[in-house]
């Protein structure tokens, strides 16, 4: 375990994050609204990663186009049968819903999300 993450992040288990990135125009019409993002203005698709903290990626969900919110992306990830109680997680935004989700399957696990973006919407 990096020395940065003891003594209060010594049980993180996972680090996300959504990377979105840009892609060519979809030649299918439907694909046009289900790929479009507002926030990048343009065509993008996303993803969740997960990275332990020793650098490992451990989680990678389904590609979405760059229209889906993070939050149902993180929960289809099935992030929540992978933790175990007393597991941390780091990560940016996004993670409401996901809180709740933990918070139903009975886990003890702890979502921590960095004061910085705290009261932000997303980080640019």
């Amino acid at each position: 375990m990096p020395k940065c993450f003891s003594p209060d992040y010594i049980n993180t288990r996972v680090i996300i994050d959504c990377t979105e990135f840009r892609i060519e125009i979809p030649t299918a019409v439907d694909d046009h609204v289900v790929c479009y993002s507002h926030y990048k203005k343009g065509f993008t698709a996303k993803v969740i990663i997960g990275i332990t903290p020793g650098g490992f990626i451990s989680l990678k969900s389904k590609v979405a186009g760059g229209r889906k919110t993070d939050s149902p992306m993180t929960i289809e990830s099935r992030l929540v049968d992978l933790l175990e109680t007393g597991d941390i997680v780091l990560a940016d935004k996004g993670v409401p819903a996901l809180k709740k989700v933990i918070d139903e399957s009975g886990k003890e696990v702890k979502i921590v999300m960095s004061r910085f973006l705290a009261n932000k919407n997303e980080l640019s």
